[in-house]
């Protein structure tokens, strides 16, 4: 019987790198696509730059300035007016969305 334990402690090590490696690459997934649903995320000036076209699309105004700010887990465009924050759009899937008022 003692011939046996050694094999049972070498197979419970085998499952439990197993695991772990499971883990750690279910964790490291997570985190390279956990921005835009997968897909390839845009650079900070494209954003920008969709970001204005989206604004002058539904407002009709132009005169605006827009900044990425980049949370870690998502990104957001911030529209600008004279200073003043008057929007804000979140890119998700390929789309953009304005976030509601907080």
């Amino acid at each position: 019987m003692s011939r046996d334990f050694p094999k049972l402690s070498t197979f419970k090590d085998y499952i439990i790198v197993v695991l772990l490696a499971i883990l750690v690459f279910a964790g490291v997934n997570n985190h390279i696509f956990a921005r835009s649903d997968g897909s390839a995320a845009l650079s900070a000036e494209r954003l920008r730059q969709r970001g204005l076209e989206y604004y002058a699309a539904s407002y009709g105004d132009a005169a605006v300035e827009a900044v990425v700010r980049d949370f870690g887990c998502h990104q957001e465009i911030h529209i600008y007016k004279e200073g003043q924050l008057v929007l804000r759009i979140t890119y998700w899937g390929g789309e953009l969305y304005a976030l509601p008022e907080v």
